[in-house]
């Protein structure tokens, strides 16, 4: 009984989420827009095996965790409602706990209608979800982004009344 309990847990936890997500977020602070994506350790490695061709191990590779959020920089974008691309600047990456994070930050603040496109994984697992929240101080905006629909537009509520001061 006790081994068969082991077991279950054991497979629960190491079963495939195929789900990452992403905050946006303007800084008070710094006065720019943070971009955080999260990614379970265990997605992004199998998912990036198949992207990569060949065994990776996050945990282990430095280098591999690079190319990891260099994939998923390229794989993000946001654009203002004509189409134009929004640069967003890399920080960093880092794993912690179950999860790899990437980091990128935003200069100006963001427009009030925007696109938003996230297709990480989308060429291997189908049934992969891209969850991008829009926290802003009066409220978050969700975009739930799959292989059918990459790509949202967005109204972020009244952003012109933020007062991020």
């Amino acid at each position: 009984m006790f081994f068969s309990l082991l077991l279950f847990l054991t497979t629960g936890l190491s079963h495939q989420q195929k789900e990452a997500y992403t905050v946006v977020k303007p800084n008070k602070n710094t006065g720019k827009t943070e971009v955080i994506h999260r990614f379970y350790l265990h997605d992004a490695e199998h998912g990036f095996t198949a992207v990569m061709g060949k065994n990776v191990v996050l945990n282990e590779n430095k280098e591999i965790q690079r190319l990891f959020a260099d994939y998923v920089i390229k794989s993000f974008q946001i654009s203002d409602s004509n189409g134009s691309l929004i640069t967003a600047n890399t920080v960093g990456h880092e794993i912690e706990g179950r999860y790899i994070w990437v980091y990128q930050e935003i200069a100006n603040k963001l427009p009030c209608q925007l696109q938003v496109k996230m297709t990480a994984f989308h060429e291997i697992w189908a049934e992969h979800i891209n969850q991008v929240n829009f926290e802003w101080p009066n409220g978050v905006k969700a975009a739930r982004l799959t292989l059918t629909e990459a790509q949202q537009q967005l109204q972020i509520y009244n952003c012109d009344s933020i007062n991020l001061n």
